[in-house]
């Protein structure tokens, strides 16, 4: 069975669970970084830059917290649509406040708006795919397949989003500066 269900789960696997979190957002992060200071042109070196992506690591804590008050209080009074609506608002403000932080408050806000924007509707996207697409599928697959029907599922998903966080950045300082060239050209 892929997941068991289980009063409390051991003090060790939360521990490891934590750690892991950490150390795969610290990635993501240093990835991130690195293709906004490509993409923007911009230089974050040594200390600073490492500041910057524990600053963003705790953001994205933050931001995952928020998203469950979010959907747990407008929900019920606001529907499915209104809970949608604010949680694509705290993502285009997530994302945007991402691109300022990790590159160090180099480039101006509103040049970094459309990137953000770009980045919040592919987030969105891929939400709603999940939702009303890859659910049935992921139900589905575990009655076929078992366990790794729904691995198989998730990661065709997690690709999926990986792709829409490709295309997503370059696509805000393209659209607002035609200088952007791509760094292997």
């Amino acid at each position: 069975m892929l997941f068991t269900h289980g009063r409390a789960a051991p003090a060790s696997m939360s521990v490891l669970a934590l750690v892991l979190a950490v150390l795969g957002g610290s990635a993501i992060a240093h990835m991130l970084q690195s293709w906004y200071a490509t993409i923007f042109q911009a230089e974050v070196h040594d200390w600073k830059a490492t500041a910057r992506r524990i600053e963003w690591l705790a953001g994205v804590f933050g931001y995952i917290a928020l998203q469950i008050v979010v959907v747990r209080t407008i929900r019920a009074p606001g529907g499915q649509l209104g809970a949608a609506g604010a949680q694509f608002v705290l993502a285009l403000a997530f994302w945007w406040w991402s691109l300022h932080c990790l590159l160090a408050g180099q480039i101006p806000w509103r040049r970094l708006f459309v990137a953000g924007l770009a980045t919040a509707g592919c987030c969105t996207a891929l939400a709603f795919y999940i939702a009303y697409v890859a659910s049935t599928s992921i139900v589905a697959n575990d009655a076929k397949y078992g366990p790794i029907g729904v691995v198989m599922t998730l990661i065709t998903a997690e690709i999926g989003r990986v792709s829409l966080s490709n295309w997503a950045p370059p696509s805000g300082p393209t659209a607002a500066h035609a200088h952007y060239t791509h760094p292997d050209r």
